[in-house]
């Protein structure tokens, strides 16, 4: 469209070419997800020494770039080189889903066991690149659903739903 403002092309531009189009083999990006960084500006006792930077996977950048990008498409449905960013985005979120609910993190194989003789290797809330290697760090880092990423995240898909025709009711009760 001609009459879209130039910086609004350059930002979905940019959108365009960060978001991750296919995921990294270890689970160290995931499809659909725009790239966040952890950084540790200062040494920090069980997490690691300063300057170091590492790639996080995280429901909350995905779902807050998504309910920008439907906002923007809501106003002006001309914008629709939006639509492929907002699908792949929305798929993503899978990632971050339990139950009911969302969490900041996605599930993945523990790093370690998180007690002792512990042999279940059950899957766990936790960062896909930020080295965790204590226990203590590990069982601190799994989280539970929580509500911004949840409700960022309800709002994102809620808005994907409308756009499509869907009318979905949302839980009563999600934690």
């Amino acid at each position: 469209n001609g009459n879209v403002p130039i910086i609004i092309k350059k930002s979905i531009n940019y959108l365009s070419q960060t978001q991750q189009q296919n995921s990294c083999p270890n689970q160290t990006c995931f499809k659909g997800e725009w790239p966040s960084y952890m950084n540790m500006n200062s040494n920090f006792v069980y997490l690691g020494k300063r300057n170091k930077s590492y790639y996080d996977s995280n429901c909350f950048t995905t779902a807050t770039i998504l309910n920008s990008l439907l906002d923007t498409y809501l106003t002006d449905s001309s914008l629709n080189s939006l639509l492929p960013l907002i699908e792949s985005g929305i798929d993503n979120l899978s990632n971050y889903r339990l139950g009911d609910g969302y969490g900041f993190w996605p599930q993945l194989p523990p790093n370690r066991d998180l007690y002792k003789n512990d042999t279940t290797h059950n899957w766990v809330r936790r960062p896909n690149n930020f080295p965790l290697k204590s226990r203590f760090v590990n069982k601190a880092a799994n989280v539970t659903n929580d509500a911004d990423d949840t409700a960022l995240a309800t709002l994102a898909i809620n808005r994907w739903n409308k756009l499509n025709g869907i009318d979905i009711a949302l839980p009563v009760n999600i934690f």
